[in-house]
């Protein structure tokens, strides 16, 4: 899995490049119903790879790592479940611009 920075997802999104896989989340809204939002969740397991997850959730033995990856694996609440996502995502992000800071 790549991070892309906003300027080069924006490129990729507009060349429609197929590598770029598009979530469907083009109508999230405040008010958004809890079902359209759990149709997403298979797609999303089916997308993340174990290759992905490793690099998502980094070292699941470290917290916060752990308590995330526990989230989005073994919580059965939807709400926790992508808690657990989102914060390995924030979590990711970071890691990358740490690195991209010091190159």
């Amino acid at each position: 899995m790549q991070v892309l920075h906003s300027a080069e997802l924006e490129t990729h999104v507009l060349a429609k490049d197929p590598r770029v896989t598009y979530l469907p989340f083009d109508n999230l809204h405040l008010g958004i119903d809890a079902g359209m939002l759990s149709s997403c969740l298979p797609r999303l397991q089916l997308l993340l790879t174990e290759e992905d997850e490793a690099e998502l959730f980094g070292d699941i033995t470290q917290e916060p790592n752990k308590t995330h990856y526990e989230l989005w694996k073994k919580n059965d609440q939807l709400p926790y479940k992508l808690g657990g996502l989102m914060l390995a995502v924030a979590d990711c992000t970071e890691r990358a611009r740490k690195c991209h800071t010091h190159q």
